[in-house]
């Protein structure tokens, strides 16, 4: 099962290996950044990840056979955004 989390909606929309609910394209931080992704800003893009931790954990749990779930991979991309700010 395959997630993606982002603060750009865009970035989310453009996926063609996820599903295309809400549930498996996780956006946090569309109260903050309207969905635009926050600028290479690192200190606003881990603040939003914290704050919407909760989100992401839920969206996790609740998927189907989830408990069966041997290994969890995180993956993040550090050239293009700002994906390096929520990772520590």
């Amino acid at each position: 099962m395959l997630f993606a989390v982002n603060t750009d909606a865009a970035d989310l929309s453009g996926l063609t290996s996820i599903r295309r609910d809400y549930q498996h394209r996780i956006l946090i931080g569309g109260r903050k950044t309207g969905g635009h992704g926050v600028g290479k800003v690192n200190e606003m893009g881990a603040e939003i990840a914290k704050d919407d931790s909760d989100k992401i954990i839920d969206c996790i749990r609740v998927t189907r056979r989830f408990y069966e779930t041997d290994a969890l991979l995180a993956y993040r991309r550090c050239w293009r955004g700002t994906g390096s700010g929520p990772s520590p």
